[in-house]
């Protein structure tokens, strides 16, 4: 029998596809229900840590005794009101049991507020644990049963030789850096991270992500006010987590740059033509040429592992090379965006998926192709040239 994960708060329980919210309604955060709540008090669905409470106090995380992290989103777009009528009954790292109480919300505000209450209560870690047994569709309320969940991956923590679980070490840090958590932030903290010789793990939004992927990073969604958890599972990983909390704490120093003056297309001349839009003032001289689309094919079925994995690396290999001559001879801040994108080219969630296509027959350039991402062109032994893409889904 599966783990019990109990109604943390009485209302209509519902899908979430039923959610007006894109991200929760197609599961991009995980599985699970959403509860339209009758009553203002949030209570604990089962045993566990509270592992996270947002900055804005309108969701908490728990995880369980067997490692199944549960979040549970207080309304849509709740984080909107910076806290306004939320009070948290408890604090990060405190052990609750079933039924403790959570927090407390003006049900009459964040009905005028937000645009939804639809609450979400999402497995997280959905790698893991799956979820069976779930009954929507009706009235709950505090202590019934949502649904079950079943472990899926054994993914247990690592032991010292005594057998007990090492120490976690952690700390906190809010996001003052106005744009969050975005590619060039993340790929700083990602190339920190690798000449650590420990796991990091950096926790937001009730999700968590090595802090060695700037792609697993970027998909937490952290933006400015964030508050996120950066975390490791031996004592020594302490002086890693208070450099990186260094250089998140040092991104709000950073100056903006300057902002692009905002210019509209004048109305066309006559039906059909389209004029264009200024956007930068100049003057450019030189051959003008028709660009189009160009539809190469690829090859779904790969002619080796060895062999294509080869021509994939030196497709890499040559997409380096040209991002490191332009991270040289650029200006500061595109040779900061050929930085992020270097870290794209090693970053093992995107590279992961694309080896085990290739491992089970794929081609290169068709084993990459998963998503939305880094282009890459694979050139193999015999000239012809592949289009593929890096890609990951956040």
């Amino acid at each position: 029998m599966g783990l019990k994960i109990l109604a943390p708060l009485a209302g209509w329980c519902a899908p979430l596809a039923e959610i007006p919210d894109a991200a929760f309604a197609q599961g991009m955060l995980g599985e699970g229900v959403a509860i339209d709540p009758t009553g203002n008090e949030l209570r604990a669905p089962c045993d566990g840590e509270v592992i996270s409470i947002a900055a804005a106090r309108h969701a908490v995380a728990l995880r369980t005794p067997a490692g199944a992290e549960i979040l549970i989103h207080v309304g849509i777009d709740t984080v909107a009101l910076g806290g306004a009528g939320f009070t948290v009954k408890v604090r990060k790292g405190d052990r609750v049991r079933a039924g403790d109480p959570l927090m407390t919300f003006d049900l009459e505000l964040l009905s005028q507020q937000a645009p939804s209450l639809m609450t979400p209560l999402i497995v997280t870690n959905g790698e893991r644990f799956r979820i069976s047994r779930a009954d929507t569709g009706r009235v709950v309320k505090f202590g019934d049963v949502l649904f079950e969940l079943e472990e899926i991956g054994a993914n247990p923590p690592a032991t010292s030789k005594s057998g007990a679980a090492p120490p976690l070490v952690s700390e906190a840090v809010v996001v003052a850096h106005a744009h969050g958590i975005h590619a060039r932030p993340a790929a700083l903290i990602a190339r920190l991270a690798k000449t650590l010789p420990y796991e990091l793990e950096i926790r937001a939004r009730g999700r968590a992500a090595s802090a060695r992927s700037a792609v697993a990073l970027m998909s937490l969604g952290v933006r400015g006010g964030d508050e996120l958890v950066i975390s490791g599972f031996e004592p020594a990983a302490n002086a890693g987590i208070a450099q990186i909390a260094t250089l998140i704490r040092n991104l709000a120093n950073e100056k903006p740059h300057a902002p692009v003056a905002a210019v509209t297309a004048s109305a066309p001349a006559e039906p059909g033509v389209l004029r264009g839009v200024v956007a930068s003032q100049g003057l450019a001289l030189g051959p003008a040429f028709y660009l189009h689309a160009a539809e190469l094919p690829v090859a779904e079925t790969g002619a080796g592992a060895a062999r294509e994995n080869a021509d994939f690396d030196r497709a890499r290999d040559a997409v380096r090379a040209r991002l490191t001559k332009l991270a040289t001879t650029a200006a500061p801040a595109v040779r900061d965006i050929m930085a992020a994108h270097l870290e794209l080219l090693d970053d093992p969630q995107l590279l992961e998926p694309a080896r085990t296509a290739m491992s089970s027959g794929k081609s290169a350039g068709d084993g990459c192709d998963r998503g939305d991402g880094v282009p890459v062109h694979v050139q193999n032994s015999t000239s012809s040239v592949r289009s593929c893409t890096l890609r990951w889904r956040p």
